[in-house]
């Protein structure tokens, strides 16, 4: 006897469906990225037992108490030994404004003292103006030459107490009132 024929193939609709129809034993598929964001959310920020023993033991170990972005102590230290150690060098290298035995002048003594200046190159201006156009004897001459000197000084202490700072030795201030001088 001939074989028997084979079986009609199904028709296309159902062959669709077979294959769009899920096996019943296998599982749908996981999205592990969705699972894992949701995981994300909802997990503590702690971190892990271990970790946070090791930073402890190293803050023992290593006197680390400050908090990690923060300078230690030591190397600030080190900044402002450093700064000021230019500082002292710089001032070194400077002049110093006021030499050992002097001190600066305050600015009341400054007018003070040119106040007394201007009256006393006054009085020696008017003394010189009193004296003849020719001087014959000794004594108008030397007497002349005297003023002239004393004219001199005046005009250089006036120059040099109109500066905007004066330095003085130590001790009493000069005197340039010629009643007291006399």
């Amino acid at each position: 006897p001939p074989p028997p024929p084979p079986p009609p193939p199904p028709p296309l609709e159902a062959a669709a469906e077979v294959e769009a129809a899920p096996h019943p034993a296998s599982p749908p598929p996981t999205d592990y990225i969705a699972r894992n964001i949701e995981a994300a959310k909802h997990a503590s920020r702690r971190r892990p037992a271990s970790a946070r023993a090791s930073d402890a033991a190293a803050r023992v170990l290593f006197g680390r108490p400050e908090p990690a972005g923060k300078l230690p102590s030591y190397l600030i230290d080190r900044k402002l030994e450093l700064a000021q150690r230019a500082a002292e060098k710089a001032a070194a290298a400077m002049p110093p404004e006021v030499p050992p035995h002097h001190h600066l002048l305050p600015r009341e003594d400054c007018e003070r003292v040119l106040a007394d200046i201007r009256a006393a190159r006054a009085e020696v201006l008017e003394e010189l103006d009193r004296f003849p156009f020719v001087v014959d004897t000794p004594t108008q001459k030397a007497r002349h030459a005297q003023l002239t000197r004393e004219l001199e000084q005046l005009d250089a202490a006036e120059d040099a107490f109109s500066r905007s700072k004066v330095v003085v030795a130590d001790g009493p201030l000069p005197s340039y009132d010629r009643a007291a001088a006399s």
